[in-house]
């Protein structure tokens, strides 16, 4: 028998809808009330992982050869953008890794992965900025003049963008001169500047073989011109060409 079908013995109102929208509304109040608990029982017991949380700036920064940064460095590393899988689950043992051999420098791709979980790896671009003190041309400077401390300032740059490299300290200016016309403004690099060549092409110079306890000496030719300090090709009496690093004028010395 249908509820809403009068009948001779039924003179109350029918309850069954009434019945059925009460029970309804007794199960949403239970649902509200039990998400509401859970949320609650989630923020006591802490916030929820932060998206990027494996991969920190710190531990970024430690990628980075350190030594071959010059003084007052400054190391600036960030994601490129975030990325939800980097705060999923939590990761006890985070592992970057640099599977191009790349260099770190300027925007890289690394791979990530937890140690210890079936979360697979996968690849997060990654920002590396370096700000370092440098020299600047503040003065024009003409080809084949010295540079000097005058002719320069120190100024701080983002190494990562100067592709032809620079110089950091006033010693590398020693006795060199410009190989080209230098405008203010511009950043100062190896190439730019030439030394004093002690050893020249053909020149017969001085071996100086340095190992541990013992030093000798003997005589060889060069193979071409090179400043104090930087490496040349030399041919021994043998006929041997080897590769010898220039001490002082016609004196090279060999590492054993």
């Amino acid at each position: 028998m249908m509820c809403d079908q009068p009948t001779k013995h039924r003179t109350a109102p029918c309850r069954q809808p009434m019945l059925k929208w009460v029970l309804t509304a007794l199960v949403l109040a239970v649902t509200v009330l039990v998400m509401v608990l859970g949320a609650r029982s989630a923020n006591a017991a802490g916030p929820l992982p932060v998206s990027g949380s494996w991969v920190t700036p710190e531990r970024l920064a430690d990628l980075l050869p350190v030594d071959d940064l010059p003084p007052g460095s400054q190391v600036h590393v960030s994601l490129v953008k975030e990325d939800k899988r980097l705060g999923a689950e939590a990761c006890p043992a985070p592992l970057l890794a640099n599977t191009t051999q790349q260099k770190l420098w300027g925007r890289t791709f690394l791979r990530v992965s937890c140690v210890g979980t079936d979360t697979p790896g996968f690849f997060v671009a990654v920002d590396f900025r370096v700000t370092a003190p440098v020299l600047v041309v503040k003065k024009p400077v003409s080809q084949g003049q010295p540079v000097t401390a005058d002719d320069v300032q120190v100024q701080a740059m983002d190494l990562t963008t100067l592709k032809g490299g620079w110089v950091s300290e006033l010693a590398h200016l020693n006795q060199k001169t410009a190989t080209r016309s230098l405008n203010p403004g511009l950043v100062l690099r190896p190439d730019l500047l030439k030394g004093q060549a002690l050893i020249r092409q053909g020149d017969t110079v001085k071996v100086l073989i340095q190992g541990s306890g013992f030093s000798i000496g003997g005589q060889a030719v060069a193979l071409e011109e090179a400043e104090l300090g930087q490496t040349l090709r030399i041919r021994m009496p043998q006929g041997k060409v080897i590769q010898a690093v220039v001490k002082d004028a016609m004196v090279v010395e060999l590492l054993i």
